[in-house]
């Protein structure tokens, strides 16, 4: 994300940060309408928090404002932010899949 903020159009930065609230959302919304969560889930508190539209509120905005910026980019540039939303949906996968695998980051970032 910190390396889309430097490039010279809003559309990079949004393309990079939108999947994190946008996955984040998805995944509550399933896996509670899956009926699968219990009260004693430790996840239960971050599944509802999610799936709420308070906490995504802004999506609708953001996808707008995406949309925007990026129409004003020649058609590569646009391939460009398509290629950065789905390196970012990308990551969150990684994320998910390291919490699922409960794989912990290497010593040497964690004693920093």
């Amino acid at each position: 994300m910190y390396y889309q903020l430097n490039q010279d159009n809003p559309a990079y930065i949004l393309a990079a940060m939108l999947p994190c609230p946008w996955i984040y959302q998805q995944v509550a919304q399933k896996v509670l309408e899956s009926g699968k969560v219990s009260d004693e889930n430790p996840f239960k508190a971050w599944f509802d928090f999610y799936a709420k539209d308070e906490a995504t509120a802004c999506l609708p905005t953001y996808f707008e404002l995406l949309k925007t910026y990026s129409s004003q980019l020649p058609k590569d540039k646009e391939k460009e932010i398509i290629r950065v939303f789905l390196e970012s949906c990308q990551h969150e996968r990684q994320f998910f899949q390291m919490a699922y695998d409960q794989e912990e980051w290497p010593e040497e970032v964690r004693n920093v």
